[in-house]
């Protein structure tokens, strides 16, 4: 999540957050390497300042806990070491490992409340505007209270915004309206344009399959990250839970 500094115009401090429920490796439905998230944290960034007028001052991804619901996620050590590499050289972007190292899965709102109250425990500035950032087919599946119930969007919502990033594969013209919501607590969804997400149809699985198959994946997640992986073994099937 991106964090606004004290010279914003309109807000004194934001920050935004990104929560990766995959890191590059994924064995079931498509998902997008670190190199996109890389992009659309960004885009995140640029749209925050851009559009709602706001400076973005310190990003975060946050790694799903290894209780996350997904029989194939890899440990959570490996995810923190590939996020911890991807954005090495990012001057604002960080790896949260609250989330991770927590004994248990725990929600969305509840990673927003923990990063706001390190940020503040370690900053001067005023409390932040928070920002979460997710994808449309997150964003659709907000709507559906089997998986999430009514209290834990109002407690995402109260905690702060959700910044909702498009998917090269949307085929969808019309974001998923979460009918139950008031008025006002639908303005705390905004939708990125999709003109405004560099295009690149990359998914964790193009690259794991790659990687499975001896070929290269470069360019399609950084260097550091396919060091790592190659260093551990991690596109071998009986490393993956490792």
């Amino acid at each position: 999540m991106p964090c606004l500094s004290s010279s914003s115009p309109r807000v004194a401090v934001g920050l935004l957050v990104y929560t990766l429920s995959d890191n590059c490796l994924r064995s079931s439905r498509a998902r997008t390497p670190l190199s996109r998230k890389r992009v659309e944290t960004e885009s995140a960034r640029n749209f925050i300042e851009g559009e709602l007028g706001m400076r973005v001052v310190k990003g975060f991804l946050s790694p799903v806990n290894d209780a996350y619901d997904k029989p194939t996620l890899i440990s959570a050590r490996h995810r923190i070491a590939m996020c911890e590499r991807a954005v090495c050289d990012s001057k604002w972007i960080r790896v949260e490992t609250w989330e991770a190292n927590q004994p248990q899965y725990v929600r969305s709102h509840c990673v927003l409340r923990q990063i706001r109250a390190t940020f503040c425990s370690e900053s001067s500035s005023p409390a932040p505007k928070m920002f979460w950032v997710c994808g449309s087919d997150v964003a659709s599946s907000m709507a559906d209270e089997s998986k999430w119930p009514r209290d834990s969007v109002l407690s995402l919502l109260s905690e702060g915004s959700v910044l909702v990033m498009p998917r090269p594969t949307d085929s969808s013209s019309k974001p998923t309206e979460i009918e139950w919501l008031t008025a006002e607590q639908r303005q705390q969804i905004r939708y990125i344009p999709p003109g405004s997400v560099p295009s690149a149809d990359i998914s964790s699985t193009l690259v794991r399959q790659a990687l499975e198959r001896g070929l290269s994946a470069r360019y399609m997640t950084p260097d550091a990250v396919l060091d790592y992986i190659e260093d551990n073994k991690l596109w071998k099937c009986d490393q993956r839970q490792v």
